[in-house]
């Protein structure tokens, strides 16, 4: 609701411009569906057959809505402007008290109330024993002057909720039109009126018309048909009454499998055998892979004499010749660092796993492994 300030700064003028120009849109819609009738008559001259009856019917719809709009339309302007020239005469008569009021002195508060202004104190101070007699008169007409203004408000206010609810069903008028016809039966008008600029025979367009609905027809006969076969294909039976695959079929009992023998596991651990049962190789006392005193390299055969004492890859003894092989002197220097303490089943005597004891004692003053002099050390 507008307060008092806003009614004084009010132009209901612009509301009789909004009323006018509705008025000439109602009247130009008016001269739109002339026009639309008189081309609707010149289609039909030429133009007859079941699409044009569809056509004419909707040209029915098309007008009934025109017409609706036009007198809602030109309705709504013709209120607009009465309530717009009411406001405009009641925003006329309250600028003109406020400005009458505020002439002989008064003050006017936004309420709107008014009161008495500092001139009009003035007089009634310097009117002696008469400024109460001053006083009273004026505020008879501040009294007045308030009780005119608020109902000129009034007034105001309600042209203004008159114009506002006037502007309101216009705005709904001009929104689009909704479909008050049967959709379905459009559908079928819109498919019959799609080819009326061919021969414009009648038997052309019935033929048309059912070669249309044969293949709708026979569209919707194959969409069951392939609807029919997915249902077919489906199961019958649920899931959990299904009926299932045994593990032994009947009749399969004594084909089942074979029994395999059970062959020893070469992972599993096994206990050693008793060193006094094993001869030669690591547990012998001809020398394993360090046999005898010897290294790696401490006995190599070189000729051809045969394989060196012990069956193994050295020596019995460190300085001892091979059938065959070499000197010790050159067997030691082959061997280099290579030789060590006695290797596992060292000499004849049984080797003991758990303790291992050399009685190599270097001496210094002898060349033990052979490189005591710069020339003949190979790795100088």
């Amino acid at each position: 609701m507008p307060s008092y300030q806003d009614a004084l700064s009010a132009q209901p003028s612009e509301f009789l411009t909004y009323a006018s120009e509705m008025t000439a849109a109602a009247t130009d819609l008016a001269t739109q569906q002339t026009d639309y009738g008189t081309k609707v008559a010149e289609i039909n001259s030429h133009w007859r057959d079941t699409a044009n009856d569809a056509f004419n019917g909707e040209v029915g719809n098309v007008n009934a809505h025109l017409t609706q709009v036009i007198g809602e339309v030109t309705a709504t302007a013709t209120s607009l402007a009465g309530t717009a020239a009411q406001m405009l005469l009641e925003c006329t008569g309250l600028k003109a008290a406020d400005a009458a009021l505020k002439a002989v002195g008064f003050n006017i508060q936004p309420a709107p109330a008014v009161t008495l202004g500092p001139a009009q104190r003035t007089a009634i101070a310097m009117a002696g024993p008469f400024g109460g007699i001053i006083e009273a008169a004026l505020q008879a007409q501040a009294m007045a002057g308030t009780l005119g203004l608020q109902t000129l408000t009034s007034l105001v206010n309600a042209a203004d909720a008159t114009a506002g609810a006037a502007l309101t069903q216009a705005a709904e008028l001009l929104k689009p039109l909704d479909d008050k016809s049967n959709q379905g039966k459009d559908m079928e008008s819109h498919q019959a009126a799609e080819d009326h600029s061919s021969t414009g025979t009648e038997g052309s367009n019935e033929d048309s018309a059912e070669e249309e609905e044969e293949e709708k027809k026979e569209e919707e006969e194959q969409q069951q048909q392939e609807q029919d076969q997915e249902q077919q294909q489906e199961p019958t039976q649920p899931e959990a009454q299904q009926p299932t695959m045994p593990e032994n079929p009947a009749g399969m009992e004594d084909m089942t499998e074979p029994e395999m023998p059970e062959l020893d596991n070469p992972w599993d651990a096994s206990e050693l055998e008793d060193p006094e049962d094993l001869s030669g190789g690591l547990a012998s006392g001809g020398g394993g892979l360090g046999g005898g005193a010897g290294g790696l390299g401490g006995g190599l055969p070189s000729g051809t004499g045969g394989a060196p004492a012990g069956a193994g890859m050295g020596t019995a003894t460190m300085v001892g010749p091979a059938t065959g092989g070499t000197p010790s002197g050159a067997a030691s220097k082959t061997a280099g660092g290579m030789m060590g303490g006695g290797g596992r089943g060292a000499g004849t005597g049984q080797d003991n796993e758990v303790e291992r004891e050399s009685f190599l004692v270097e001496d210094p003053e002898e060349d033990v492994w052979g490189i005591g002099k710069d020339d003949e050390d190979p790795y100088a």
